[in-house]
């Protein structure tokens, strides 16, 4: 996918990779899981922590639901 929003979850603020999404295409309401890459350096977050992604006038808002070392 190539993608690269800036991902915001409580004191993490960094610029990620989408690396797989379960849909071709995402829209208004539409819900998918999304995997990500840290760009510059891991972080920690738990499972439940909320998420929002950013690029520009685009976001979406979500949950992490597991984490993938």
């Amino acid at each position: 996918v190539n993608y690269q929003p800036i991902l915001y979850a409580r004191n993490v603020r960094q610029c990620v990779r989408i690396a797989h999404m379960d849909k071709e295409v995402l829209r208004t309401g539409v819900r998918a899981r999304v995997t990500f890459d840290f760009m510059y350096r891991p972080e920690f977050i738990q499972p439940g922590t909320k998420v929002l992604f950013t690029e520009g006038k685009t976001k979406a808002i979500g949950t992490i639901r597991e984490c993938i070392e």
